[in-house]
């Protein structure tokens, strides 16, 4: 066990607890080989006990130690004293974004620069294929050169991992966690969203959905947030500019992932573009490197055994839901270390929000195959498997923590990604990644494209590659 006072393998001496998550509790230390303050995070050893987590934690250590990216966090070392894995990573002693935020309204510039860097750390994990799921103010350092930091990616899941979307915990802080977090699906739009919340509650000072846990939790998948005009933040604002930055809001905090903005660079655009939308003024010049000033590891809740009641992800109610009567309990902590949804009521409690016209879906068949990639080589290399695409975010590549592993040498570690673009048709769009052997389509490169049966992809350049991977797919079948 961790304790004030002792070394941890002879080099870390913690100093001072400084948090505690949901599963690690966090030091300030000494750095006894290189002399200098540290943050070393601890797994608590009840979690290092359960395989899971465990495996989580030293997820983290090595995802992160790809990433190099000034507005992340960087993880110096990792290790394992007395049965329990470690993480040291720079201290930073100058508090959180959302302290930041508790000492007053931002500034529109102020608010550019944090989405600018968030978002361009946000950009760049997702490029190697890591999504952060946590995003939130406290996951957010602000160094003492004004840059902010994205850190804990204890909660991150690699895209390469090969774990099945059904067995998917649900992770997060309810929050800021996106509705298809709710449903075990996860994608690099869903941090997207998350920095949408973010957003939100920077140019409101307050979160878009306030309430007790299933109130809120409803209200993700099912409402629409309430218009900018008339928050404190905005009264300054020209209500040309407020219309435009609520366009933006309803578009990042869409409720199906496809109609968001794509990248955290669009949405970056798309604020800059509304406050040009003030006749007075336009949008400033931001820069990442001119920022403002942040050590809260607050805490996620974990609860692997989650249950939800099925919904849509429209942004429509559920047929049932009656506003403006039902008594409310107490509202909890969202932000709180560790919570459970079990009990949420059957019938949900007055939201306290405009809910669009209630919605009846379709009538579901019966899927009996998932769509599926068909893989060959010409000639043939002894390489041919089906591979089921399962999954909001599955890649193709050579490297083992792909889902679809291609060991030939054509592939790239890391050559194409699958995106789910409608859950209820089970529509993929397949997107090339950065690899010298592109994707072809009818004999041309294609960067990305939806997927349609017997559709026919070629890996390998004809005339010139020794030899070419088939990619064939498969339309899901339903009876």
């Amino acid at each position: 066990m961790a304790n004030i006072g002792s070394t941890l393998n002879k080099r870390y001496l913690l100093k001072k607890h400084i948090a505690g998550g949901g599963f690690a509790q966090v030091f300030l230390a000494s750095d006894l080989l290189l002399g200098r303050q540290v943050a070393v995070k601890v797994l608590d050893q009840s979690m290092a006990r359960d395989a899971d987590i465990l495996k989580r934690f030293r997820q983290e250590a090595k995802a992160v130690a790809t990433l190099e990216h000034p507005n992340i966090l960087p993880v110096y070392d990792y290790g394992e004293a007395n049965s329990a894995p470690y993480l040291v990573m720079p201290y930073v002693s100058g508090g959180t974004l959302g302290d930041r935020m508790k000492q007053g309204p931002l500034t529109l510039d102020e608010i550019g620069v944090y989405l600018d860097q968030i978002g361009s750390a946000l950009d760049y994990a997702h490029e190697q294929g890591i999504i952060h799921r946590d995003v939130k103010p406290n996951n957010l350092l602000i160094r003492s050169n004004g840059q902010l930091a994205l850190m804990d990616f204890g909660l991150a899941k690699v895209l390469e991992n090969a774990a099945v979307v059904a067995e998917t915990g649900v992770f997060g802080t309810i929050a800021y966690m996106s509705p298809e977090q709710f449903q075990g699906l996860v994608g690099p739009l869903s941090d997207i969203y998350m920095l949408g919340i973010i957003l939100y509650q920077m140019l409101a000072g307050k979160l878009p959905y306030e309430g007790n846990t299933s109130q809120v939790l409803l209200a993700h998948m099912q409402l629409v947030p309430a218009t900018l005009a008339g928050t404190p933040n905005m009264r300054s604002m020209h209500p040309a500019a407020v219309q435009e930055l609520d366009q933006v809001i309803l578009k990042v905090l869409a409720k199906l992932p496809n109609d968001r903005y794509q990248t955290c660079q669009a949405l970056c655009s798309g604020y800059y573009k509304a406050l040009k939308a003030d006749p007075a003024k336009s949008a400033g010049k931001y820069r990442r490197d001119d920022n403002a000033n942040i050590l809260d590891l607050g805490g996620t809740i974990i609860d692997k055994n989650l249950v939800i009641p099925s919904t849509p992800l429209h942004n429509q109610a559920m047929e049932g839901v009656s506003v403006g009567k039902s008594p409310v309990p107490p509202a909890p902590d969202l932000n709180a270390t560790e919570s459970t949804l079990r009990d949420i009521p059957p019938n949900p409690p007055d939201l306290n929000e405009t809910i669009v016209a209630p919605h009846r879906p379709p009538a579901k068949k019966d899927l009996l195959k998932p769509a599926r990639l068909i893989v060959t080589t010409e000639p043939d290399q002894g390489f041919e498997k089906i591979f089921d695409l399962v999954g909001e975010t599955v890649t193709l590549g050579r490297a083992r923590d792909n889902q679809l592993w291609i060991p030939l040498e054509i592939i790239s570690r890391y050559h194409a990604v699958c995106n789910l673009l409608d859950p209820q048709k089970q529509t993929y769009k397949i997107s090339q990644l950065k690899s010298p052997n592109p994707l072809r389509f009818n004999g041309k490169e294609v960067q990305e494209k939806v997927l349609e049966h017997g559709d026919i992809f070629e890996i390998g350049k004809r005339g010139y590659a020794q030899y070419i991977v088939k990619l064939q797919y498969q339309a899901p079948e339903y009876g």
